[in-house]
């Protein structure tokens, strides 16, 4: 590697430490000999300079040796690259053992972890050190559920796999950085919903692309439609008023209903081919003459149905009587409109009228 080049984020990163630790329990207890050059001396490893990079051999339990600059230490991870969360970092002459599988420039440790292969060497060092390897602190994640609420783990991800237990509010997780969706491994192999955990910048699972919205479709009027509210305004089931609107809305459907009911068709609503025909064949600007018939006064959710003393509801025209659903009335048979007269000069809304 180039003797001035400064590291990249290739697995490498500067050591939280500035001094070896002791006390605590070093990754390796020992070291292997490799050409006689390599022995043991009270815990600490003496070799050989540095040479060439390491590449896996495909033999389980070859050694390798951090080569890093000085004051950097090498960074084993939970998987092949670098979006994989930090399990532990190597210290300059450390041993690794391969498991003698690489994978796009990434060696494989006995332990399931990853190095990246252009910071190892097959050489041993010459000074002697301390082989110390220790955690990294930026692979724990803090539960923050809801209060009242802890957070289930899980022996796979998703909601599907056993339950195993969980994990109060404020617990710190240590995660492997393998993500399926927003489920996150810990290192013990469990998962948990990685939704309710806070990570370190970048540590977390990745981005999900954001959808893209689909636009809601503008509605266009129906030209038949059109047509059909146009013949209705025509014939005085339609308020001369009315807009033309080319859309099947409540009023033209009503006013459907009341011309197939005058004309002896079936009260569907449904323009079917019978309705378009007695459209078309209508030549009166008004619908037929009186034809008295009884009807039943039904409001729907209302209690009772108003009548008024024209074709229309207040201020235009005034409320004259009032009658309680089930009443029965007699139209007249005028239709204006939504409107149907009863007898006594009053006028009520079609909608509310049931034939007996």
């Amino acid at each position: 590697m180039p003797g001035s080049a400064q590291p990249s984020e290739t697995g490498l990163s500067q050591p939280s430490i500035a001094s070896p630790f002791p006390r605590r329990r070093a990754l390796w207890r020992g070291c292997w000999q490799r050409g006689g050059v390599l022995v043991l001396v009270s815990g600490l490893c003496l070799g050989a300079p540095l040479s060439s990079l390491a590449w896996a051999n495909g033999r389980w339990g070859s050694v390798v040796y951090v080569n890093t600059p000085a004051g950097y230490a090498l960074n084993s991870r939970w998987g092949p690259g670098t979006t994989f969360g930090v399990h532990q970092k190597n210290m300059r002459g450390c041993p690794l053992e391969l498991s003698g599988t690489s994978r796009r420039g990434w060696l494989q440790l006995t332990n399931g972890t990853w190095v990246a292969n252009n910071w190892v060497t097959t050489t041993p060092p010459r000074e002697r050190m301390a082989c110390v390897s220790f955690p990294s602190r930026q692979t724990v994640a803090i539960v923050t559920t809801p209060p009242g609420y802890a957070l289930n783990i899980r022996r796979g991800p998703g909601t599907s796999y056993p339950l195993v237990g969980q994990y109060v509010h404020g617990s710190r997780l240590p995660f492997t950085g393998r993500f399926n969706g927003n489920w996150t491994e810990l290192t013990d192999g469990t998962w948990v919903d990685g939704s309710f955990l806070q990570f370190a910048p970048g540590q977390g699972p990745p981005a999900q692309p954001t959808p893209i919205p689909t636009p809601t479709p503008t509605p266009t009027p129906d030209p038949y439609v059109q047509d059909l509210q146009r013949r209705l305004r025509q014939l005085g089931y339609l308020p001369p008023n009315f807009v033309i609107s080319g859309f099947y809305d409540a009023e033209t459907q009503a006013a459907v209903r009341t011309f197939q009911r005058v004309n002896g068709l079936a009260e569907t609503g449904i323009v079917d081919a019978a309705t378009w025909q007695a459209l078309y064949n209508a030549t009166q600007p008004q619908p037929p003459g009186p034809v008295s018939r009884q009807m039943r006064v039904n409001a729907g959710d209302s209690i009772q149905a108003d009548a008024f003393s024209g074709p229309g509801p207040e201020p235009e025209y005034r409320k004259v009587a009032t009658f309680a659903n089930g009443t029965i009335v007699t139209t007249t048979g005028q239709v204006v409109g939504n409107w149907t007269e009863i007898q006594g000069n009053m006028w009520i809304f079609t909608a509310w009228l049931q034939p007996l």
